[in-house]
């Protein structure tokens, strides 16, 4: 609706509002001065802000009172206070059908707007099947223009072997009042297809009867695609785990195939080795006394490694079933194998009462006797000391391994689990570095992680983390048989 400058337009209401009240005072219009501010009125509603309209229709009707009390007295009084009485009525009903029509052109131009913008295509029909709107968007979406389409029917959009769809849409219509979201596909004007989303609704008018129908088609090209590439990267994904967890499989099974038969070859050269110790040594001079240590050490260390290396390949390479594990009876074993094999005089193994879990057994005393033979191994104290202890934490058994061993540098937390890394000589501490990488990879295999807080000279604490519940039993329901590691 076209506009007077705001302004202009208030002044003119004011100069035609006061002109007839002086010619109400002084000719006494009757119910002809309704009419006139029926006018102010109209003009005011030409205002952008329907507050001022209602300003206006206010000083309107004092001035129909001021004019009844000033001007000349008429005839009859009664016929005085009816026509004031139309007039205010008159002026009344004005302004509230024209404040009406304010709210609705608002809501028209706002709603025209919206459709005006909307990425989504939208067009509607009369009762007669006609297209009577078609938006901007429905121009980029099927390639026709408004004045192509507008007045002709919506089969060009629905491909021959879909008309069906036209039928079973009218008849959810009929049954629901709505279609929401139906996936299908239309036509471009082009030829090409268009997998879209359609919601279709009945256009009703104040009266509650039906005028049309409008559908909302959203374009479903650039989703399809997303879903195609993501089901590309799925897939991509998919054949490199594949390939990648095949290529661990053969990786396995080479170090445990390797490991295992560079075994005989060893034991046949230690054999000679040690013949020739035994029965020749007094043949050789210093020197060679010496090279022949070194070789028998070589072939120590070389065994030490292939039987590490074997240990490390059977945690992935050994599947047995799950069952319940009393970590008590794990530590009895343990103190027992470290009474074989330390002055048990000179350390100290506690734990608390520890739970029983779900577990492979030998994988546990393998996991609690590395990590037990660390803390004592890896330490200047007098007394070396390591306590064992579990709590249970967002589903998960919690073990802690603290020790009061030389600890271990931030910087050093992730390289101590590679394998073969180790941050002493072989002179310091004994051992081929591989404990802690075999520690870590049975408790990743039991669905946990193992990891550390530690500083150098004050001691360490091993974490590790297996996610299941505690049960409250102390011991499993029958002997366990846990095979003590090579």
């Amino acid at each position: 609706m076209h506009r007077f400058p705001r302004t202009r337009t208030r002044y003119l209401c004011a100069a035609l509002a006061a002109v007839i009240c002086a010619l109400d005072i002084w000719l006494r219009l009757g119910v002809a001065v309704g009419v006139c501010y029926i006018a102010v009125i109209w003009l005011a509603a030409r205002d952008v802000y329907p507050r001022y309209l209602l300003v206006t229709s206010g000083i309107c009707m004092l001035l129909i009172l001021l004019g009844a009390y000033f001007s000349p007295a008429g005839s009859d009084p009664l016929d005085a206070f009816i026509n004031r009485g139309l007039s205010l009525g008159a002026v009344g009903l004005i302004t509230y059908i024209l404040l009406n029509q304010q709210r609705t052109n608002k809501l028209q131009a706002r709603l025209a707007s919206i459709i005006e913008t909307t990425d989504d295509a939208i067009s509607a029909m009369d009762t007669l099947g006609r297209i009577t709107d078609w938006n901007p968007s429905a121009e980029k979406l099927y390639g026709y223009t408004a004045a192509e389409v507008i007045g002709t029917g919506a089969d060009f959009t629905v491909p021959a072997e879909l008309q069906h769809e036209r039928d079973y849409i009218a008849l959810q219509l009929e049954k629901y009042g709505a279609v929401n979201n139906f996936e299908t596909e239309r036509l471009h004007k082009d030829g090409h297809r268009i997998p879209v989303s359609i919601t279709v609704s009945y256009m009703r008018d104040s009266y509650g009867s039906v005028v049309g129908v409008s559908s909302l088609i959203r374009n479903l090209s650039n989703l399809q695609e997303l879903i195609n590439y993501q089901d590309k990267l799925n897939n991509e994904l998919t054949h490199t785990n594949d390939a990648l967890q095949q290529s661990n499989m053969d990786l396995q099974q080479f170090a445990y195939t390797a490991s295992h038969d560079l075994q005989a070859p060893l034991r046949r050269i230690r054999s000679f080795i040690q013949i020739l110790q035994s029965d020749h040594s007094d043949n050789l001079d210093e020197l060679g006394k010496q090279w022949l240590q070194r070789t028998v050490d070589g072939v120590g260390e070389m065994h030490t490694l292939i039987e590490d290396l074997l240990s490390f390949s059977r945690v992935e390479s050994e599947h047995r079933p799950l069952i319940d594990v009393n970590l008590n009876d794990i530590m009895d074993k343990v103190r027992s194998l470290q009474d074989e094999r330390t002055d048990s005089n000179n350390v100290i193994i506690t734990s608390d009462e520890l739970p029983v879990i779900s577990a492979d057994p030998t994988q546990m005393l393998q996991l609690f006797s590395n990590l037990i033979s660390n803390g004592l191994k890896y330490n200047d104290n007098e007394t070396p000391t390591v306590h064992v202890s579990s709590q249970t934490y967002a589903g998960q058994t919690v073990l802690s391994f603290r020790d009061n061993g030389i600890g271990i540098k931030p910087e050093h937390h992730d390289r101590i689990f590679e394998i073969f890394n180790r941050l002493h000589s072989a002179q310091d501490y004994s051992g081929t570095g591989i404990g802690l990488a075999i520690c870590r990879r049975i408790a990743i295999k039991h669905g946990g992680n193992l990891w550390l807080e530690s500083e150098l000279g004050k001691g360490s604490v091993f974490y590790c983390a297996i996610p299941q519940p505690v049960t409250n039993k102390h011991s499993p329901s029958g002997p366990v048989d846990i095979a003590t590691p090579a």
